[in-house]
């Protein structure tokens, strides 16, 4: 679930950061007539709508593709994004101007998704990735480059009256499909224990010490506001008419919404609805929204009962009692993951027998496909691996990155951030979440690392490291025996 999460939030957030860094170029995801192909995963994707037979060649380091057909579409690469200095390039014949090209790049912050709006119908493109994140496009005629995608702000909310409060809120529904700047705004204004209810610590609480950790905030508003694949997908909302009505230290305001939906079998669906929420005044005099499901779009596919100022007084204690339970649920696990972090050391804590990996075999896409540059990840090379009773070591080609995970099978994994070592126990239950491992020691000298566990993991054949840089997860894998 996480992956899926993950991977709708990554291409939401980011391709909305590369988009708003220079509109005359670049469009929100690709048009409708593009989007039908599945090969825009890969590393460049480049679609003509207007069709017609040409011949297409699409060329990224060693790997070249050239194709004629009459759908105009070509692709290139296996969705890696490009690296620092890598270029990948578009000739095709004839392009009209509703021509795009998708290109996977990656910058600091993470891998972004762009697609260029080519109107000017070039013949020839070059797309290079720069270190700073930044996007370099040239062609014949025209030479841009994107900035790097800006880090998301993170919102204040200190509103002190409830219609500024209701106000704010009723202005983002206009853009809570598209903006993660919303869906923060959105976690900025809940009551705590609401946000709780969700799945959202208070306090700042994280949870989650994988190598990209995800933001809890977005990916729980994105996915309440989108759902899965088997849901409709919301593409806008316009609200329309505002009512505030406050009786105490509670308030309910009002709106008109109507949504429209791109809808499973490809149709699409509009709908309106007289959407109402709770805000209520905390104890330091902020007015705080108590019920956000009203305002969803995919509310109107549930329960479709109007949120009478009683059935909104009802949802919101229950989900404070509940997200009460849920904020103690979460104290207990940080506690507990603190508790079994621990400071890796120099001195190995133990001896393992290693077994040699051969080198220049680390893969992307959770072990699917090669990483193109081998020399680029030699940090996540394994060289050799070895686990002796509860003693497990491993040795890189070069020195070990600052953040990297290892994975014993499906017997446990440990995560590393700058030399701190949290071990996890795999559950054999599913929706079970791992346990954290308590009395594990550790040492981190270079290339090597070595973990001694209070007990012998059982049934281990396989070990994976993985690495991810700029957001993008590469990874070695190595059999013991």
């Amino acid at each position: 679930m996480k992956t899926f999460v993950v991977a709708l939030l990554a291409s939401a957030l980011l391709s909305m950061c590369g988009s708003a860094a220079a509109k005359p170029l670049t469009r929100h995801g690709l048009n409708a007539s593009c989007r039908i192909w599945g090969n825009q995963e890969d590393t460049a994707f480049a679609c003509d709508p207007a069709g017609g037979s040409r011949t297409i060649r699409m060329t990224l380091g060693a790997e070249s593709r050239t194709g004629r057909g009459r759908d105009a579409i070509d692709s290139v690469g296996s969705g890696e994004p490009l690296t620092p200095g890598e270029t990948v390039t578009l000739d095709w014949a004839h392009p009209s101007r509703h021509a795009e090209l998708l290109v996977h790049a990656g910058s600091p912050t993470g891998p972004r998704e762009i697609v260029f709006e080519l109107a000017w119908r070039p013949t020839h493109v070059e797309v290079t990735a720069n270190a700073d994140g930044s996007v370099l496009l040239q062609t014949a005629a025209r030479t841009a480059t994107l900035p790097p995608p800006a880090p998301l702000p993170q919102p204040v909310w200190q509103e002190r009256s409830a219609r500024s409060a209701a106000l704010r809120i009723v202005k983002s529904l206009d853009r809570m499909e598209r903006s993660p700047l919303v869906w923060r705004t959105f976690c900025a204004a809940l009551d705590p224990d609401v946000g709780a209810t969700l799945g959202i610590p208070a306090g700042g609480i994280q949870l989650d010490t994988s190598l990209d950790p995800i933001d809890q905030c977005l990916a729980t508003i994105y996915i309440n506001i989108h759902g899965d694949e088997n849901t409709p997908t919301p593409i806008s909302t316009r609200h329309g008419g505002f009512s505030l009505k406050v009786t105490g230290s509670r308030a309910v305001f009002a709106t008109t919404l109507t949504h429209r939906y791109l809808l499973v079998d490809g149709g699409q669906r509009k709908r309106s609805v007289h959407a109402r929420a709770l805000l209520v005044r905390d104890a330091s005099g902020i007015w705080r929204l108590g019920t956000l499901v009203p305002l969803l779009p995919l509310e109107l596919f549930g329960d479709t009962r109007t949120f009478t100022d009683r059935r909104l007084a009802v949802r919101y204690a229950r989900d404070r009692r509940f997200g009460r339970k849920q904020q103690a649920g979460f104290v207990q696990r940080a506690a507990a993951l603190s508790a079994a972090t621990v400071q890796a050391g120099t001195a190995p804590p133990c001896a393992a027998t290693k077994v040699t990996d051969r080198p220049g075999d680390v893969n992307w896409n959770e072990g699917l496909d090669r990483a193109r540059h081998q020399l680029d990840h030699l940090d996540v090379d394994l060289t050799s691996t070895g686990l002796t009773g509860p003693c497990f070591a491993l040795r890189t080609a070069g020195p070990l990155p600052d953040d990297f995970s290892v994975q014993l099978d499906q017997a446990a994994h440990v995560d590393v951030h700058h030399g701190r070592v949290i071990a996890y126990e795999h559950s054999s239950r599913s929706g079970e979440i791992d346990k954290p491992v308590n009395g594990v020691a550790a040492s981190l000298s270079g290339n090597e690392f070595v973990l001694r566990l209070p007990a012998a993991p059982e049934n281990v054949e396989d070990v994976m490291l993985i690495g991810a840089p700029q957001g993008v997860e590469y990874d070695d894998t190595h059999t013991l025996r």
